[in-house]
């Protein structure tokens, strides 16, 4: 639940051991109270191994399982039609609309573990005509909160001018501000893409760690030992 003093926010998640997990911060909301809000735990998106597409399957189905690719329980993913519609997106962001091109940026995002969505990707977030597309895409990959999405948006600062860098470490800052452990799992990415045998990932892995390391989210986790409640979000007691 969310519970707003003043301009003061305590965040209470139920984790999955069910035990409370809190976060504190301050946020820009007025100060007529907010209705309550239920927060649902959703398993987190796992990196996307390689998934070999042969006759192993049932009837020699094309595609991996649901537990093969995001690590979940599930039927089967069809790699035909995932495929078709990652064809069919990098169509979309080939038009002379620029919100046309933002929408393919979005929708691409989703597959970005598939070969052929990567160049379609760095083109839209590196687009020539409108920073709205380099805008929009960037944040949506960077949304994964994946090292895939993070290997992207490293590979495309590393070619960016100034002008699409610019915009690509807005999206930084819109999508790692708010949720400190957010914030520290993608500063963990990028130190491991430091490394990277890649000079130009680990070039844009650079950029991307110093502008995470700029931010100073609005939530953190309360302290061990810290009671939901206590300190800056804490309820103010009765006279």
């Amino acid at each position: 639940g969310m519970a707003v003093h003043g301009r003061d926010v305590l965040l209470a998640v139920a984790g999955p051991d069910s035990a409370d997990t809190c976060c504190r911060g301050r946020l820009p909301v007025p100060q007529a109270a907010i209705p309550p809000v239920t927060l649902l735990a959703l398993p987190s998106l796992l990196p996307l191994p390689a998934v070999a597409c042969s006759g192993d399957h049932p009837e020699g189905a094309p595609g991996g399982t649901f537990t093969e690719i995001a690590g979940g329980t599930g039927g089967r993913v069809d790699i035909d039609r995932r495929h078709a519609t990652v064809v069919a997106l990098r169509e979309l962001g080939r038009s002379h609309v620029h919100r046309d091109r933002a929408d393919a940026g979005r929708g691409l995002a989703v597959f970005a573990e598939m070969q052929e969505a990567l160049g379609p990707l760095l083109e839209l977030m590196l687009d020539p005509h409108d920073t709205f597309v380099t805008r929009v895409t960037a944040e949506a990959v960077l949304r994964r909160k994946d090292r895939i999405g993070l290997t992207i948006v490293a590979s495309a600062l590393a070619v960016a001018d100034t002008n699409h860098s610019d915009w690509i470490h807005t999206a930084v800052l819109d999508v790692f501000s708010i949720f400190a452990a957010d914030r520290d799992s993608a500063t963990e990415h990028c130190e491991e893409l430091l490394r990277d045998t890649d000079h130009g990932i680990a070039q844009g892995a650079r950029q991307l760690y110093e502008a995470l390391a700029g931010i100073d989210p609005v939530l953190r986790p309360v302290a061990r030992g810290e009671r939901c409640g206590d300190g800056a979000g804490a309820r103010p007691q009765k006279a």
